[in-house]
């Protein structure tokens, strides 16, 4: 078995899909689909990278014997799972914040007329709902 071989093992055995496993390292999923092909060969901080975040030993991706995933402590795994889900809502409120902002700025824009229009039609809509 090859090493991109293992790694892919290694990553369906981890349930991670492609794409989040390479946003997870910092790379697009062509270059990991590459990876994971042999087409690109890995530098030994992604090696230890990788097995990291698959919870498998460095031996077992670059050996020719089969991913087994490293015992963890399941507080920390929980922990890390924690601060991940609350990375992305935080992720998530600031875009949400930064929209709001771009259409008050809009907003402030227009004539006090089409304000009032805007605001009548936002009024009916909450009415609707």
């Amino acid at each position: 078995m090859s090493f991109g071989e293992r790694l892919k093992e290694a990553r369906i055995l981890s349930g991670m899909r492609q794409l989040d496993a390479a946003k997870a390292m910092g790379m697009s999923r062509p270059t990991l689909s590459a990876i994971e092909a042999d087409k690109r060969p890995l530098r030994a901080s992604e090696v230890h990278e990788f097995a990291a975040l698959y919870h498998v030993s460095t031996a077992s991706l670059m050996e020719d014997e089969e991913p087994v995933p490293e015992e963890q402590d399941t507080e920390e795994t929980a922990q890390k799972e924690n601060k991940r889900i609350e990375a992305n809502q935080n992720e998530k409120e600031d875009k949400q914040f930064a929209r709001l902002l771009k259409y008050q700025n809009e907003f402030q824009k227009l004539s006090k007329k089409k304000q009032e229009k805007v605001l009548k039609y936002i009024r009916k809509l909450q009415d609707e709902g």
